[in-house]
């Protein structure tokens, strides 16, 4: 709070004013919470008697992380013309980026679908240009390692890999150049680097866990294009025509969920699940240049 504030405007803010010597009467610990008109001011007291300043701050900081904003999912459509257009227009500028008349494919759709995401989220969450933004992609070690696991292997054979870029970067540059550094990274990945992962983490195993409180200038983009979502069907019921998640608990900010659509009246088209904080949400279901490729 800039400038000088009077002390009975400041006190104004506390409720517990009571002299400490009144230990009958005061409370040991007292919060109070003001709108203001340009921002809420958090008034904390609490008593000496409970705890010193490393306690105080601690239990600040933790009480905050219980309070974080509900994160909004929704869902958007890309048509099969859509990803196809895309995933053209991306390794165009691929090429023309580099000055290459080589007109082989080398982009994905998931690579080309996963860089608007990353480009727009970014964009859209307004970052300052040097700051550094991280886009995960899980990945499917199965045919990577030497030999291939057999697609018979029940068990979790999958990791993600990160692609760092500056925010000013992807804004920039062209999707086509956001799409080839992704690429990059699926293209390097091998079975040495799937070795080297598995012969570290044995050194030092751990657990992933979801957290809410994800940097915002992060996006985690889950491919599950590839699997058969439709090729189940119990009796009578017939074969889905929708798919969704059911424990919302697990997502996270700039959590994607990519997936073909079982409708068969749909074939090609891609469903992104996307989850974001409610402002940010808002921010991008209002970017023209994002929605021109939503349905």
């Amino acid at each position: 709070m800039a400038g000088d504030v009077p002390t009975s405007t400041m006190q104004s803010f506390f409720h517990d004013d009571r002299a400490v010597e009144d230990l009958e009467s005061k409370s040991l610990l007292s919060i109070a919470v003001t709108e203001l008109v340009d921002g809420v001011f958090i008034a904390c007291s609490m008593s000496h008697i409970v705890a010193d300043g490393n306690s105080f701050w601690h239990f600040f900081n933790m009480w905050s992380e219980v309070f974080q904003q509900q994160l909004t999912a929704r869902i958007f459509r890309l048509s099969v013309e859509t990803v196809a257009k895309l995933k053209a227009n991306a390794n165009a500028e691929y090429s023309t980026c580099n000055n290459s008349n080589n007109k082989k494919t080398f982009i994905s759709s998931y690579q080309s679908v996963s860089a608007v995401l990353w480009r727009s989220i970014t964009r859209v969450c307004r970052l300052p240009p040097d700051k550094m933004t991280f886009s995960f992609l899980t990945i499917n070690n199965r045919s990577r390692l030497e030999p291939p696991l057999s697609q018979d292997y029940f068990r979790n054979s999958v990791h993600t890999i990160l692609v760092i870029a500056m925010a000013g970067e992807l804004s920039e540059k062209a999707v086509g150049w956001v799409a080839w550094q992704l690429h990059q990274a699926v293209a390097n990945y091998s079975d040495k680097q799937v070795r080297q992962w598995l012969h570290k983490w044995l050194q030092s195993p751990y657990t992933w866990k979801a957290d809410h409180t994800i940097s915002i200038s992060s996006v985690l983009v889950n491919d599950s294009t590839k699997f058969n979502i439709s090729g189940n069907e119990f009796g009578i019921l017939g074969k889905p025509i929708a798919f969704n998640f059911g424990d919302r608990t697990h997502m996270i900010n700039g959590y994607v969920y990519a997936y073909s659509d079982p409708d068969p009246t749909a074939a090609g088209d891609i469903l992104v699940e996307v989850s974001l904080l409610p402002h940010t949400m808002r921010d991008l279901q209002a970017d023209q240049e994002f929605m021109q490729f939503i349905s």
